[in-house]
């Protein structure tokens, strides 16, 4: 787990350091390459998040520094049919952010979190997994 961590620490801070935190959209003309350095980015992202919650270690990433866009569902390979509900990838990026790095952000602090912060989180967690949850 330490070398793990360690290693995905380091790409994550290679990958700001290539901007890959920042939506590609606004400076590359190219679609494919724009839904790839998105996907790139949000399996990096994932990847901090659940090394972060199981080592209780600071994540490489802050939410406060990115605006790279989920990529869009058309890009990623799945089996779902147009109209279907939103494809496990997609919704494994919006969990990462919305629930995830929320969790991250406000438990793994230097004090514990009050017990009304855990029921806030268990609340918004469970609606994030019924797809309750705002887009």
């Amino acid at each position: 787990m330490e070398s793990t961590w360690s290693l995905v620490a380091l790409a994550a801070h290679l990958a700001q350091t290539i901007g890959l935190h920042r939506d590609p959209a606004r400076w590359e003309t190219d679609p494919k390459i724009v839904q790839r350095r998105r996907m790139v980015f949000w399996d990096l992202f994932i990847a901090d998040s659940w090394h972060s919650l199981s080592t209780g270690r600071p994540p490489a990433f802050n939410r406060a520094f990115i605006d790279c866009r989920f990529p869009q569902e058309a890009d990623i390979p799945t089996n779902l049919e147009p109209g279907d509900p939103m494809s496990i990838n997609c919704w494994g990026f919006r969990f990462a952010y919305d629930g995830m790095a929320e969790i991250i952000s406000r438990t793994l602090t230097a004090t514990s979190p009050r017990y009304s912060t855990v029921k806030e989180l268990d609340r918004k967690v469970r609606e994030l997994q019924g797809g309750s949850a705002k887009a």
